[in-house]
């Protein structure tokens, strides 16, 4: 019983991370294209 509910919580610990991390990919993938365009608008 234990051990399936560690197994659990381990999955559930993962997977969180992985969704954790895909949106930090994305955000820093957003922040990198805001800071493009702000550049290119200071630069004109």
């Amino acid at each position: 019983m234990a051990v399936t509910l560690i197994g659990a919580g381990v999955t559930g610990l993962s997977t969180g991370h992985l969704a954790a991390t895909r949106v930090g990919a994305a955000a820093s993938i957003l922040a990198g294209l805001l800071f493009l365009r702000m550049s290119a608008r200071a630069r004109t």
